[in-house]
């Protein structure tokens, strides 16, 4: 999986309300990047705004198909992403 342009080091999985397998993974170059398993892509762009490398992934995913990602380095981020149709990404 290409996508981070330093070491990933955090990983975690979701699985979306249509059955996708989502995996987070952030990186210490300071962003998150989220992937489609069973096509080996990364959906949408990285997620930034971390000031230091991302130690930490958690991931849920509500009934509604709103996917939670939290994040942690100096900083901690919690993100809300709107699951679209598949293939589309998150927004």
């Amino acid at each position: 999986m290409l996508g981070h342009t330093d070491w990933m080091n955090a990983m975690a999985f979701a699985t979306t309300t249509d059955g996708t397998l989502v995996l987070a993974s952030g990186s210490y170059d300071t962003s998150v990047q989220l992937w489609d398993i069973a096509s080996d892509t990364s959906i949408g762009e990285p997620l930034t705004g971390h000031i230091h490398w991302v130690n930490a992934v958690a991931c849920a995913t509500t009934a509604d198909g709103t996917l939670l990602l939290a994040s942690s380095g100096k900083n901690i981020h919690v993100s809300a992403l709107v699951a679209r149709t598949r293939g589309e990404g998150y927004s």
